[in-house]
């Protein structure tokens, strides 16, 4: 499903792609102003249709378009629909982003340019052995006919900003069960990535950092990361690494849900 509030061929694009890839059918949402006072809502609409129409004609599409905002137009009708995803344009802040993905239960792709190294990187805790984050980037992965990096960060176990050798002598034997701890996790990647994947560890303390500077260096196109349901009194107080990915990122982020127990 794909929601705008705007006429970004971009995001139409790659929302064509998606669906024709999942072998979905697209379903396209516009919010319009409640007292729109120009033709703009019309001409906008227009142009979607006419561009779907031109890039999409084999699978059809279909068209809604109602006045009202568009994160709460988009949970009615996905609510309606149950969508495979739910596709927004680069615009779309981390707040509205994380009320589709707790309201539907279903990954939120923020469809930014397009770059060309064309990888995926999967962000995951590792907490789940069923790998959620990491089992839907590689399905993504599979669909568009992509490579995708496995990514784990073990972060550094002290209070501090220094590396705990450097610290208190008492966690020396923290950094060794960290070093001990990346080699598992690097283990349990390359035991899931393909022959030709690629997995990486690393031990740094923003994990947001740490994947916008892997994206970067790999030219990655989307990053995928997890995010569990949090109150709304929760992320007033901060955000979470799909919050700040979504905010920072001059990638495509897909955001997917966890549960509570990820």
């Amino acid at each position: 499903m794909l929601t705008t509030d705007s006429a970004s061929t971009a995001t139409i694009v790659r929302s064509v792609r998606v669906a024709s890839a999942l072998n979905a059918r697209l379903v396209a949402v516009m919010a319009i102003p409640e007292r729109a006072n120009d033709d703009r809502p019309a001409r906008v609409a227009a142009h979607v249709s006419n561009v779907l129409t031109r890039i999409f004609p084999l699978r059809g599409y279909e068209l809604t378009v109602r006045p009202g905002s568009p994160v709460d137009l988009a949970i009615e009708v996905g609510t309606s629909r149950s969508p495979l995803f739910v596709i927004v344009g680069s615009g779309w802040k981390s707040r509205p982003v994380s009320r589709i993905v707790d309201a539907l239960e279903v990954p939120v792709l923020v469809s930014r340019d397009p770059h060309q190294g064309g990888e995926l990187i999967g962000a995951s805790d590792m907490t789940d052995d069923s790998y959620p984050v990491l089992s839907e980037a590689r399905s993504l992965a599979d669909a568009l006919g992509r490579s995708l990096v496995y990514f784990h960060n073990a972060r550094p176990a002290s209070l501090f900003s220094t590396d705990p050798l450097f610290g208190p002598a008492s966690y020396a034997r923290m950094f060794h069960e960290k070093i001990r701890e990346v080699a598992t996790k690097r283990t349990e990647l390359e035991e899931i990535a393909p022959p030709e994947g690629v997995s990486t560890v690393v031990r740094e303390a923003n994990t947001v950092t740490a994947l916008l500077e892997l994206a970067r260096d790999r030219d990655a196109d989307i990053i995928v990361v997890g995010q569990r349901p949090r109150s709304r009194f929760a992320r007033i107080l901060g955000m979470g690494i799909a919050e700040r990915l979504v905010e920072q990122s001059p990638r495509s982020v897909l955001v997917v849900p966890l549960t509570p127990s990820s």
